[in-house]
Order: C-alpha cells, then structure tokens, then sequence
C-alpha cells in the first residue's frame, strides 16, 4: 500500500525463512528500500499514510500489531488490525474471544466453530490508538470481512453491525455474507442457501428483494459487485487496485487465471477500467 505519493510498503519473504515476512517501504521507481519491522504477518493502510502492520504469533490470544506513520512505529497493541474507516480516522480491530469479558450475546450468528476461534470488535481512534468502542459480548467469525461504512459509524461483519455512535450491535439476515456497502448507504449480502443477492438497510432492519441477475452494483470503495447469472456462482467483484494519494498511480494486483501468482503492477491510475 502507499504510504504517501512516492513510496509504497510490501511484505517480503525473509531470506532466512524465519518469521515468515518483513515490512519494507520502496521508492516507486524501486531504487530505495528500507525495512520497517521484521516478521510482520500483515499490513492495513489507510487514506493518510499510516500502516497496521500486524506481527506472527500462533496464538490468537496473543496477536499483537504496531501502527506506523513517518515518525516511527507505535507501541505493541493487542489484536489483528482489520480494517480503517474511509477516512482514515478511525481502526477497526479484531480481539480473541478468550479477552472478552460480560456475558456473551445470545444472537450470536455464524460464531466460528472448530479450529478457529470467534473473535470481538474493538475500534480505536487513529491519531493516539485509544480506545473509541467496544463490542466483547458480540463474538464473530474472524474469516469473514469487516466493512466500514462510508460514513465510517457502521461496520459491518458476520452477522453483525455495529453502530459506534450508538454503542449497539444489531443481528443482521443470518446465513449470508457482507459483500459490500453500496452508495445507497445499504449492505449488499451474498445468500448462503440460494447464492443469491440482496441489499439490507440498517436504518429499517429490511431485506429488499433479490437483485436480478447481471445487475451491477456499485460499492461505497469504488468496487463493483455483479450478481452472478445463475445459481452457484456466488459473485463477481471487481477490483480497482489501490490509487497513490495524489490519485497519478494505481498499484494493482491482476487476476492470475489459473497461472499461479502475478506481478503487482504500477500504472497510471486512468489506465485501468472499472
């Protein structure tokens, strides 16, 4: 991800092979480096040029993260970063279900069974990493995306919304998945059972009916979600890669086909279709 208009942050695989990753920051011309944190597992940017880079443990309980901004890294905060507000302001963080604490929701939905533990939602601010809310009571699957709305006081997860500036969790349609939040302020949900695809609103708690097959749905991040033509194809989402802070280049991941992985590509942001 950009970390500002010139310069760009990557996970490299260690020579050594242990610990995974490192976190380095390159020149866009690819003639600078420098290593920022040693055996990261992953890394969140947002709008304003900060980075989560979140560090390897394999324990759950103990995952652990750091923020980075040009003045250097943060202390180590506990929890996997997993998504920024569109404005860059606010980060939303996923916490092992183990630290949680008051009695567990009843409406639980899609709680993560076996091997992977549920997780909870904490959201702190980006300027000092403070605590802004918190939802222990209201576990989740952690393989499930966690979506900001535009106005960055919804997020969205499995079979959760959380309000932050109401402090409430509210159940969403169990058996279906977030894919997005559309320009119209609505969730757009893939179906489990029937792999088709509706928008709820989180204002009136209602499920609109499904959308026809081929109907392109804008998303709030400038994605495109295309319901599918027929039953078993769940979705179609296409990407526009990340765009550099000054909007000139666009650093995009493009599909492999079947080849196996491809070359993260720069190019000018005009040059990639929707």
């Amino acid at each position: 991800m950009w970390t500002d208009d010139h310069d760009l942050m990557t996970l490299v695989s260690n020579a050594d092979g242990v610990g995974g990753s490192s976190a380095w920051r390159w020149s866009s011309d690819g003639r600078a480096s420098a290593l920022v944190a040693a055996n990261a597992g992953d890394l969140l940017g947002n709008s304003l040029g900060q980075v989560a880079i979140a560090f390897w443990s394999t324990d759950s309980a103990a995952a652990t993260f750091r923020v980075w901004t040009h003045e250097g890294l943060s202390v180590a905060l506990p929890g996997s970063p997993a998504a920024w507000s569109p404005d860059g302001r606010t980060l939303a963080v996923l916490r092992d279900a183990g630290t949680a604490f008051g009695p567990t929701s009843p409406g639980v939905v899609l709680a993560a069974t076996g091997s992977v533990p549920p997780v909870w939602l904490e959201v702190l601010a980006g300027s000092d990493l403070r605590s802004l809310a918190g939802f222990p009571a209201s576990p989740f699957d952690p393989r499930t995306p966690v979506l900001f709305d535009p106005s960055g006081t919804l997020i969205a997860t499995s079979g959760f919304v959380f309000d932050l500036a109401h402090g409430v969790a509210n159940a969403r349609p169990p058996s279906s998945e977030a894919v997005a939040w559309g320009t119209d302020g609505r969730l757009i949900l893939a179906s489990f059972a029937d792999h088709t695809i509706a928008a709820w609103d989180p204002t009136t708690h209602t499920l609109s009916a499904s959308f026809s097959p081929g109907t392109r749905l804008p998303t709030a991040d400038h994605q495109i979600v295309t319901v599918p033509p027929r039953t078993g194809e769940w979705r179609a989402l296409v990407t526009p890669g990340v765009v550099s802070p000054d909007g000139a280049l666009r650093a995009w991941d493009p599909p492999a086909n079947g080849l196996g992985n491809t070359p993260l590509r720069l190019v000018p942001a005009a040059a990639v279709g929707p």
